[in-house]
C-alpha cells in the first residue's frame, strides 16, 4: 500500500471516528432533553462523567468550568454532607446493590448552595466489578425552604404560647402579669402566617381560632368556637370524624402528628394543609391540642403536575426509543455502508431532536404548526421563495408534533435529493386546512424533474405513510403526475 492510500485510508478512519462520536454525543443530547432532572454518567474505566445539557447552568457555571472528573463534583458537596454521600454510595457499590438515592447540598458558583435529591443506578460486568454509574439530580431546594420556615414558625409559636407571664429578655427573666401574657401572645397569633387552632381533648370541640385559620376556612371571628374540630376535615374514604380520631390516637401514643390532610372551608371547596398537633398547657383554655395548619394546595397541585409531566415524559422517552431503535433497524436494512446508514440516520434523529426542543421550549404544550413547518424548511437549506405555504392557525399536541415533524422531513429532504427542490426552478406549495375536527394537508411539487411513470417507493416514503397510519391514525394518498408528485395527508386531531 502506498503512502497516499495509507493517508487516505487513516483520513477515513478518522471521520468515521468522529461521526460515531457525534452519534452517541447526539444520543446523550436527545435523552436530557427529555427529563427535567439533571442527569450524569460516571464510567469508572476511565473515572469520566458525562452530564446532561443544562447542568452547568442550574447552577451557574460555565461549560469550561465543569470537568469532566468526579472529583470536581466532589469538591463541590458541602462539607458537612460530603463523607455521609460518599460512605451511601460506596457502601452500595461494595454491597453490589443496583439503587441508592441520598440528599446533599451543592455548591453553586456564586457560593450558595441547591439542596439536591440524587437517584443512582450502579451497573456491573458479568464478575460483579462496578463499571459504571448513572444518576439523576432533581432541585429540592424549594420544598426544603418551605419545610424549615414552617418548623421554625411553629417553634416560635410554641415559644410564645407555651409560657404566659414570661418573656425571655437577652440578659435576664422579665415576669409581666398573666392577662398582659394572654393579650401579646393573641397579638402574636393574629399576625402569623399560619393557621392556628386550639382544641379541647375531652370533647374535640374548637376553643380558640386565630385570624388566618379563619381566613382559611372562610369563617368570620369566633364562628368556628364551640364546634368540633371534624367540620373543617374533608368528607373522603374516612370520615371527617375519623380523620379528627385518629389525630387524637396518635397524639395519645407518640405525643405529637404532623401530616397531611384534606380540609373543607364553610362553602364546601376542598384543599390541603400540612398540619402539625401537639399538646399544649395554657393559661386560660388549659390543657389543649395546639395545630398550626399551612395551606399546601399549590404545591400537591405543584407535585401532581410535575408526576403527570414525569409519567408523560416516561411514556414520551420509551416512544422515542423505540421510533429510534425501528428508523435505525430500517436504515441498517437498507444501507450497504456504515457511510450509507449514517447519511440516512443522523439527519432523520437530528429531526426528531429539533422537534423535542421545540417542544421542550413550550412547556410540552401544544406546538404551533406554522412554526413547525417553516423549521423544517429553513434546516433544510431551502432557496427562498421555493416553497409556499398556506393555512388557518393550528396547534398540534406533543405526540402528534413529533409524528408529523417526522413526516415534513421525509417529504422535504426527498424533494430536495429528488423532487422538485433539487430544481433551481422548483416549487413546493404546502397547504393545509381544518375540515371539523380532521386535519388535511396539500403537498404538491412543480418544476423539477419529470416523475417516473412508475416510482418505486423509497423508505422515506414508506416511513411518512407508517407514521401517519399508525401514529397519527390517518391515511396517506399520493398522485405521481410527470409534473410533480402530490401527496395529501388526513388525520383526525387529539384536541
Amino acid at each position: 500500500m502506498s503512502e497516499e492510500e495509507s493517508r487516505k485510508q487513516l483520513l477515513e478512519e478518522v471521520r468515521r471516528l468522529r461521526r460515531r462520536v457525534e452519534a452517541k454525543e447526539e444520543h446523550w443530547r436527545l435523552f436530557s432533553l427529555a427529563t427535567t432532572n439533571l442527569l450524569w454518567n460516571w464510567d469508572f474505566t476511565n473515572d469520566t462523567v458525562e452530564r446532561s445539557v443544562g447542568f452547568e447552568r442550574a447552577f451557574g457555571y460555565s461549560r469550561g468550568e465543569v470537568l469532566p472528573g468526579i472529583d470536581w463534583w466532589v469538591d463541590r458537596l458541602h462539607p458537612d454532607d460530603r463523607d455521609r454521600v460518599l460512605a451511601v454510595f460506596g457502601a452500595a457499590r461494595d454491597a453490589g446493590r443496583e439503587r441508592c438515592t441520598y440528599e446533599y447540598r451543592f455548591r453553586r458558583r456564586d457560593g450558595t448552595f441547591a439542596h439536591i435529591s440524587d437517584n443512582v443506578f450502579l451497573l456491573y460486568d458479568p464478575s460483579g466489578r462496578p463499571v459504571r454509574a448513572l444518576g439523576a439530580m432533581t432541585d429540592i431546594s424549594e420544598r426544603v425552604r418551605m419545610e424549615t420556615a414552617l418548623r421554625e414558625s411553629e417553634e416560635r409559636f410554641r415559644s410564645v404560647l407555651g409560657s404566659p407571664g414570661r418573656v425571655a429578655g437577652p440578659r435576664s427573666q422579665l415576669f409581666i402579669d398573666t392577662e398582659d401574657a394572654l393579650r401579646l401572645s393573641t397579638a402574636i397569633l393574629s399576625t402569623l402566617a399560619q393557621g392556628v387552632v386550639l382544641v379541647r381533648p375531652e370533647d374535640q370541640t374548637i376553643a380558640f381560632t386565630n385570624p388566618r385559620f379563619e381566613e382559611l376556612f372562610g369563617y368570620g371571628p369566633g364562628e368556628l368556637v364551640g364546634r368540633p374540630i371534624s367540620v373543617v376535615n374533608a368528607p373522603g374514604s374516612t370520615s371527617p370524624e375519623q380523620v379528627a380520631d385518629g389525630i387524637v390516637a396518635a397524639l395519645e401514643r407518640d405525643g405529637v402528628w404532623t401530616g397531611e390532610v384534606q380540609n373543607i372551608t364553610k362553602d364546601g371547596r376542598t384543599f390541603w394543609c400540612s398540619a402539625s398537633v401537639s399538646p399544649l398547657q395554657t393559661a386560660e383554655f388549659g390543657k389543649v391540642f395546639v395545630s398550626v395548619h399551612t395551606d399546601i394546595t399549590e404545591q400537591k397541585e405543584s407535585a401532581e403536575r410535575r408526576r403527570r409531566i414525569t409519567e408523560e415524559l416516561d411514556h414520551r422517552v420509551k416512544n422515542n426509543l423505540a421510533s429510534i431503535i425501528g428508523l435505525a433497524t430500517q436504515t441498517a436494512r437498507r444501507a450497504e455502508t456504515i457511510e450509507e446508514f449514517l447519511e440516512g440516520f443522523v439527519p432523520r434523529l437530528r429531526a426528531m431532536a429539533r422537534v423535542h426542543e421545540a417542544l421542550a421550549s413550550e412547556g410540552w404544550g401544544e406546538l404551533d404548526l406554522r412554526e413547525l413547518v417553516d423549521d423544517t424548511v429553513r434546516v433544510s437549506a431551502v432557496v427562498d421563495g421555493q416553497v409556499s405555504t398556506k393555512g388557518p392557525a393550528c396547534k398540534l399536541s406533543p405526540s402528534e408534533a413529533a409524528a408529523f415533524g417526522a413526516v415534513l422531513h421525509e417529504l422535504t429532504t426527498n424533494a430536495v435529493k429528488h423532487g422538485a427542490l433539487s430544481s433551481p426552478s422548483g416549487h413546493v406549495s404546502i397547504d393545509w386546512r381544518l375540515d371539523g375536527a380532521d386535519f388535511v394537508l396539500a403537498w404538491s411539487e412543480r418544476g423539477g424533474p419529470t416523475v417516473s411513470a412508475s416510482p418505486t417507493t423509497g423508505f422515506g416514503l414508506t416511513l411518512v405513510r407508517g407514521l401517519v397510519e399508525h401514529e397519527l391514525g390517518g391515511e396517506v394518498s399520493s398522485d405521481f403526475s410527470p409534473q410533480g408528485v402530490q401527496h395529501s395527508i388526513t388525520f383526525r386531531r387529539s384536541s
